[in-house]
């Protein structure tokens, strides 16, 4: 979207400024304080970010060994928002430290098997994810109802033409991962969702049809996405 006051002169690709000039001079006439050396007001319509945010989220997630990492982001306003990361202000709280421990602003550490309530908190806004511990694995998060409507990707046909090319009526699996057993089956333009609940962590689909080479595809979802799979004829 164009900066209120930039115009493009009809006739021609160049942009001019209300405050005089072509557009690299744009730069130079908001650093002088719109030309004139009078400051520039902030925009009242975005809001500070003061106060209990109007949305906070945990979001960001990483997995290690052992060790998962987040972030916590707030946002004061809707349309004209004001965002910023709440990570080290918040308050990050285990339901069970002899399973996962909160051992830093944003880091939870995998200590046995188990199921624990991760809740973070951030002046009076609270997100809170359910996370299952596996042996040898980092704590991973439940994408529930509250979390997500569904988790997507497609699937293509590797041989030309390229375009519209989504394969219907593909049956994907997945066949590793702690989602293993589920499937579901492509619609007319080659996505395939999954509902909540959903383990975020490695996963592996796999996609068959008549007429086509199985194709394979392995991510780490919550991190990467779930995998776009390319299927080749027969």
């Amino acid at each position: 979207m164009d900066p209120v006051g930039r115009v493009v002169a009809s006739g021609g690709s160049r942009h001019w400024s209300a405050c005089g000039g072509s557009a690299w001079l744009v730069a130079a006439c908001l650093a002088a304080n719109a030309c004139g050396g009078s400051p520039v007001s902030p925009d009242p319509r975005i809001p500070p970010a003061v106060g209990r945010p109007d949305s906070f989220m945990i979001i960001d997630w990483r997995f290690g060994d052992d060790l998962t990492t987040a972030r916590a982001t707030a946002t004061w306003g809707y349309l004209y928002s004001t965002s910023r990361d709440v990570t080290s202000e918040s308050t990050w709280e285990s339901g069970d430290a002899r399973v996962a421990a909160v051992v830093a602003p944003g880091g939870i550490q995998s200590v046995s098997p188990g199921v624990i309530d991760l809740t973070v908190t951030f002046r009076g806004a609270t997100d809170s994810y359910r996370l299952y511990v596996f042996p040898g694995e980092s704590p991973l998060p439940l994408l529930d109802d509250a979390h997500m409507t569904y988790v997507a990707d497609t699937v293509g046909d590797a041989d030309p033409p390229y375009s519209l090319n989504g394969i219907e009526g593909a049956l994907i699996e997945v066949v590793a991962g702690h989602n293993m057993g589920r499937s579901t089956v492509t619609d007319r333009y080659g996505s395939y969702y999954f509902y909540p609940p959903f383990l975020c962590g490695p996963i592996t689909v796999r996609a068959t049809k008549a007429g086509y080479r199985e194709a394979v595809g392995s991510s780490v979802m919550c991190m990467n996405g779930m995998p776009r799979l390319w299927m080749t004829r027969e």
